[in-house]
Formats: C-alpha cells, structure tokens, sequence
C-alpha cells in the first residue's frame, strides 16, 4: 500500500506549463537555490525546475521531498497547486450530496463581492455558533475541533479587510470594484438563506470546502494577488479534522 502511494504521480497538467506557485513563492521568500534544494534531497537541479515548472510529474514521495527542503508542510505547499489543475472536477470533501455540489457551483457565480460577503458570514456564523446540530441545540464551533473558538471571525475580519480594499470613495458614496465579469446569480443574502436550510451534514461540507479553497487562495481566483491567511493555519489541518468529525444522525 505504501508504495503505490509513495510513487504515486500528481499530474498538474496535460499540457505541462504549471508552475508551483505557492513552492516558488517559499523558495523565493526563504532564499533557497534550487541547487541547495538538491543537494540536500540528492535531487537533480534540472530536476526540480522541470517538476517546477510543470515539464516532469510531481510524485508523491519528491513532492515531500520539496515541501520538507524549504521548510513546510508538503500538504499546505501543493493542495493549491492540485486544485487549480483540478479546476472544478477536484473536492476535498468525500461523497458530497448533490446538495452540496449544487450549492458550491452557485458560491463560485457569486460576484467578487458578493463571495467576500458571504464567507465573512459563514465564518462568523462558524465562531458565533450559529452552525448547529441536534436539531439547533448543539453549536460546531472550531473549539470542537480543537481549533481557537474566534479562528472563524479572525477568518472574516480578515476578508473584511479585503473587502474594503476593493473600495473606491467618489465623493459621498461608496461604490466597489466588482472585478469578476460573471454576474451574480444569487445574491450572497439568499445563499445565506438557503444555507440555514441544509442538513448539519451538508453545512459542514460546504464550510469544509471553502476554508480548503480559502487557505489554498482559489476561492477568489480571477484576483490572483489574493493573500494567503498569514497565521500558520493550514486549510488542510482544520479541513481534515473537520471531515473526520462525526455526530448522530438527527
């Protein structure tokens, strides 16, 4: 078993030319060489660039490799990279409903706006324990998870604040730079509202995949300078035990 995932191929591309953004971008800020790089790992330098730039498949075992040679951790360095070759084929989440996927399809037409506005209320609602189960007595808070309480709010006053750097005052009013060129489908009100209505079951799938999405910076892709949650929270961690979480059917 081990082995076949050791050796396991994560094919970014079918066409080559994907570039590790978020690798290149430790690299960078680290001051690794990738002749460092290979020394320490015994890796090729021409090697890493080819995996780097999409030329050569990534394995699972040199991905490790990679992540461990600049310092982090390998699931949080390349999940960014998989799901945006996934594009909207790839989930996080295990078995979602149609519900579910319904749902996910509808947040990703939501406006730029419209989609900072609703994850800054789902997150809230995540810390402020407005998320429950056992028919509304029971409040999921992060705390249950083993996570800070106010890590949700700490999420939206983080959007917050790059919601309100999309501002431009013009005069007294204050209008915002919509800039993706779908129009909303639904607005983020009525998500809300359809949200409330989901099983606790589907709830938390659809929390689990847009903190995924969020950590990894391809909730909002079409801005493609959106910075990453700089506390080291990893999407993977909470998403992973998230997804392990269970409770009795209601």
């Amino acid at each position: 078993m081990k082995a076949s995932i050791k050796y396991t191929p994560i094919r970014l591309s079918n066409d080559g030319h994907v570039i590790l953004h978020d690798f290149e971008r430790v690299r960078i800020e680290k001051g690794f060489t990738y002749s460092a790089i290979g020394e320490r790992y015994g890796l090729d330098r021409s090697l890493i660039r080819s995996v780097v730039i999409g030329y050569s498949n990534l394995f699972c075992e040199r991905a490790i490799q990679m992540a461990f040679a600049v310092g982090v951790k390998p699931d949080d360095l390349f999940l960014r990279d998989i799901i945006l070759a996934g594009e909207d084929k790839l989930m996080f989440i295990n078995n979602p409903s149609e519900k579910v996927i319904e749902y996910l399809e509808k947040i990703k037409y939501l406006s730029y706006k419209d989609r900072l506005k609703f994850c800054i209320e789902l997150f809230n609602m995540w810390s402020d324990g407005k998320i429950t189960h056992k028919k509304g007595e029971v409040p999921f808070t992060p705390d249950i998870l083993g996570f800070p309480k106010d890590i949700g709010n700490r999420f939206a006053s983080f959007l917050d604040t790059m919601l309100k750097s999309e501002e431009i005052r013009v005069g007294n009013k204050i209008m915002v730079d919509d800039i993706c060129t779908v129009k909303s489908r639904n607005s983020y009100n009525q998500m809300l509202k359809e949200y409330n209505k989901l099983t606790f079951d589907e709830k938390k799938d659809i929390l689990n995949e847009v903190i995924i999405r969020f950590d990894t910076r391809t909730l909002f892709k079409e801005k493609l300078d959106f910075p990453k949650f700089p506390e080291f929270y990893t999407g993977w961690d909470i998403g992973e035990t998230m997804r392990s979480y269970k409770v009795e059917k209601e």
